[in-house]
Parts: C-alpha cells; structure tokens; sequence
C-alpha cells in the first residue's frame, strides 16, 4: 500500500513510499552522506513503516530507519547521526 501512489520517476522528484513524491532540496547532496554524518532534518520525519520489506534489520533502540532521496538511512532519534546508508534501496 506505501507504493499506491507512486506513478514513475519524476524529474525534481524523489518518491518517499507512503508519504507521496517529495521535491528534491538541492541544498543537500545525498552522494555525500556518510555514516556519522548528521542526516538533514528535512529528511527526518519519513519513517520506513515496514522494514522487512524492505530486507532491513531491526532498527536498534533510539534509532529509525528512512527514506531519504531512494536511500535508506538508519538515524539516532535524538539527534539524526547516520549509523548506515544503504544507497539506492528501493
């Protein structure tokens, strides 16, 4: 159901499965994220609802994984530090 809106790729656009197609915030590169880097707040806030879907391991107590521009991330909660990216995921 979080695919149910998803109609292709769009240009300007990352789809964000269960929250709709998101406009791409050229102020970060995602090519440069990195494991204990701090994910940008704007990216926060969309949680990947199902991680076994996905193949993803639990996430550790205090820490979420989400998506962010076709990448899943794995954040600390309290402060959004990267513990893994797993770039181009879906």
């Amino acid at each position: 159901p979080e695919w149910r809106g998803y109609q292709g790729v769009r240009s300007g656009y990352w789809y964000a499965p269960g929250y709709g197609y998101q406009r791409i915030d050229r102020r970060y590169n995602s090519a440069g994220w990195r494991r204990g880097a701090y994910l940008p707040p704007v990216y926060r806030t969309y949680y990947v609802q199902d991680p076994y879907y996905y193949g993803l391991r639990a996430p550790p107590p205090g820490h979420r994984w989400v998506y962010a521009d076709n990448n899943f991330v794995l954040i600390s909660l309290a402060t959004g530090l990267i513990a893994q990216i797993i770039a181009n995921g879906y």
